[in-house]
């Protein structure tokens, strides 16, 4: 087995560390439109609630960290600047 790596992950705020000897660390990953009508028909919208309800309820059932994936998917070919608003609404 290879020696404890630390992964680091970040925010402006805050800074996550996830190794082997540390607790576990929850990752909230359903935050994505692939696969979710709802969400992808929402966001094409300009509607973050569902994403901002999902996060919410992610941060409350234990998740530490968010995955904010990426949002740039066909609907208008969104960019950096929609992913922005997303992750400040």
């Amino acid at each position: 087995m290879a020696d404890n790596l630390i992964t680091s992950v970040g925010s402006k705020t805050r800074t996550v560390e996830i190794s082997r000897d540390l607790p576990t660390v929850i990752i909230g990953e359903r935050i994505n439109p692939t696969g979710r009508k709802k969400v992808l028909t929402a966001l094409a919208a300009g509607d973050f609630s569902v994403v901002r309800d999902d996060a919410i309820a992610q941060v409350g059932a234990g998740a530490t960290v968010l995955d904010v994936c990426d949002t740039s998917y066909p609907v208008g070919q969104i960019s950096f600047y929609f992913r922005r608003d997303l992750i400040t609404s």
